[in-house]
């Protein structure tokens, strides 16, 4: 080690120590609160103090888990830890970042798309121009840019290799498979009230419940899993985003036992998000499906055969699945002229759509910066959903537009519209682009390229039919989908034979990086 490098260790060692000690106080919190003993908090605090700065990447991983479990906000929620403490876990991320800095004396990780965050930024700072409650307005800028900007600016500085982007998949996925199978275990068994510290949330109101036979199986309204977010379509969002990812870990596996354990946990995966009974996260599993058959990752045989598992798996758990799908044909009665055909559709549907209408007319009336954000919702839903030309149902009180793009064009106007598609539509046409150079040269690249395509396709899809809520599942997803553009876009390098001994036309040194 240099002089330099020797220097600047203990300023390392100081900067990350902090970090970790922002962790640690967390847990002390937790288990603190749990009545166990002083000593046992500080020596969980120094093993994971000591870990961290021994192995920075470890932190990344950690609080890769930690985020995707949900785990800051449901200690906030469900036992007391204090927000800011909370919401400290994201600056976790940062350890790797300061050991860039510092030990490898390397400027900081900047993109295009950071540069593009920070116009949508400006442009959600327009926006608040137009806010009735303008410090209702400044919470949503606020939370973008600390669930958002500085999610993704230090994502991308801790993830910068291959390597470490597989590692960050198996992590989120093992996340998905835990909360997925703790939901499996409250169908299998009936122990809805079991919701394990909020890492499997239920709709479930003990009051309700009936030993009468007939009752237990109309039971509907906790049928569905609810997950960490405590929400079944947000859960089968977050879940379904991940099923690309697992594809790319089964078809790169090194060894038999790799391809097995990424064939597992994105099974657990799939059937987590089965159990949230989302139609549209079901319509969106279709049309991934799709694509994945389009770009031949499956074949039409082993598709057709997947969804007959899924339906058979998937009506053996919960009992309600095949009608709740069925119910999807009821959107057709939306189109009908009469109030009669409308009521057809279930009150959910018609509810959406409302709101969807609503957000469009209000975007329709203030088109150039919205009304700024999070103004929709508590001051104008209400007087347009009255309109009689868009009232496919009663709703006197404040609703989300329950529609990503038309929130954002009720709230930002064509300006944030505009700029958040760039943003995301830029990514996704530059992965894809680096898809097709690697193609036959090297199927690794240009599988990592397809599969965060997919994933921001999939969170766009089911985005269509939700708001942007827990966004900072999605400034993720579009963080590592940066981080292997940055792979993808790197300079050619000579192919090494893979793992396997077949050949070279896959990456095989896990260790390749972009730097």
């Amino acid at each position: 080690m240099n002089i330099a490098r020797t220097a600047a260790q203990p300023l390392h060692i100081l900067t990350t120590g902090l970090l970790a000690a922002s962790a640690a106080g967390g847990i002390a919190v937790l288990v603190g609160q749990a009545g166990a003993p002083t000593v046992l908090v500080l020596m969980l605090g120094a093993v994971g103090a000591g870990v961290m700065l021994a192995r920075p990447d470890w932190a990344t991983l950690l609080t890769a888990f930690l985020l995707y479990v949900n785990l800051p906000a449901i200690l906030t929620k469900e036992h007391g830890l204090p927000g800011p403490v909370a919401g400290g876990v994201i600056l976790l991320f940062g350890v790797r970042l300061v050991h860039r800095l510092v030990i490898e004396r390397r400027p900081p990780r900047v993109d295009w798309t950071l540069g593009l965050m920070v116009a949508y930024l400006a442009f959600m700072l327009l926006s608040t121009l137009a806010a009735v409650d303008t410090s209702l307005a400044l919470n949503r800028v606020f939370e973008f840019v600390a669930e958002g900007l500085l999610l993704y600016f230090l994502v991308i500085n801790a993830v910068t290799d291959l390597a470490m982007l597989r590692r960050v998949f198996w992590v989120l996925l093992a996340a998905a498979a835990l909360v997925s199978t703790l939901c499996l275990y409250q169908d299998v068994t009936g122990s809805y009230t079991q919701e394990f510290g909020g890492l499997a949330h239920r709709n479930y109101e003990a009051s309700d419940d009936s030993s009468n036979v007939e009752v237990v199986r109309r039971r509907r309204t906790w049928d569905r899993a609810q997950g960490p977010v405590d929400e079944p379509n947000r859960f089968a969002q977050v879940l379904i985003v991940l099923v690309p990812l697992a594809m790319f870990l089964f078809r790169n596996a090194a060894t038999p036992l790799q391809r097995l354990a990424a064939a597992g946990l994105g099974g657990l995966t799939l059937m987590g998000a089965g159990l949230t009974l989302s139609r549209g996260g079901i319509l969106t599993l279709a049309l991934l499906a799709l694509a994945m058959a389009r770009i031949r990752w499956v074949r039409t045989l082993q598709l057709a055969a997947g969804a007959a598992v899924m339906v058979v798996v998937f009506s053996a758990v919960s009992p309600f699945f095949v009608s709740r799908m069925l119910s999807i044909v009821n959107a057709g009665h939306l189109l009908g002229d009469d109030q009669f055909s409308h009521q057809q559709a279930d009150g959910a549907m018609r509810g959406r759509l409302t709101e969807m209408l609503a957000a469009l007319h209000v975007f329709m009336d203030h088109p150039v910066i919205g009304v700024g954000p999070s103004q929709f919702a508590r001051y104008y839903f209400v007087d347009y959903a009255g309109n009689a030309g868009i009232k496919f149902r009663e709703i006197n009180v404040p609703r989300r537009a329950h529609s990503l793009f038309f929130e954002l064009g009720a709230e930002q106007g064509v300006l944030g519209l505009a700029g958040f598609s760039v943003l995301v539509g830029g990514l996704m046409w530059k992965l894809w682009r680096g898809r097709r150079r690697w193609l036959g040269r090297d199927l690794e690249r240009a599988d990592l390229a397809a599969a965060l395509t997919l994933s921001l396709f999939a969170y766009l899809a089911t985005g269509f039919f939700l708001h942007l809520s827990y966004q900072r599942y999605f400034w993720l997803l579009v963080a590592l989908g940066s981080a292997a553009l940055h792979v993808v876009t790197s300079r050619e390098r000579e192919p090494r034979p893979s793992a396997d001994g077949r050949g070279g036309n896959r990456l095989a040194a896990v260790g390749e990086t972009t730097r």
